[in-house]
């Protein structure tokens, strides 16, 4: 699968999985849910990572 991305790093994926997740939600957000981490392993013990919050 190719993803919209500029560099195929764990951050740069994870980000993209979060506005991805954020714009499918939508209207199912609800205002008590202030954030959303997204993480992406890269091998054991590692991982990308990153978060939004309102």
């Amino acid at each position: 699968m190719l993803l919209p991305v500029t560099n195929t790093t764990a951050e740069e994926i994870a980000s993209y999985f979060v506005d991805e997740l954020l714009r499918s939600l939508g209207e199912h957000w609800r205002p008590e849910h202030t954030s959303l981490t997204v993480r992406i392993d890269e091998n054991q013990g590692q991982w990308g990572e990153c978060r939004w919050e309102s």
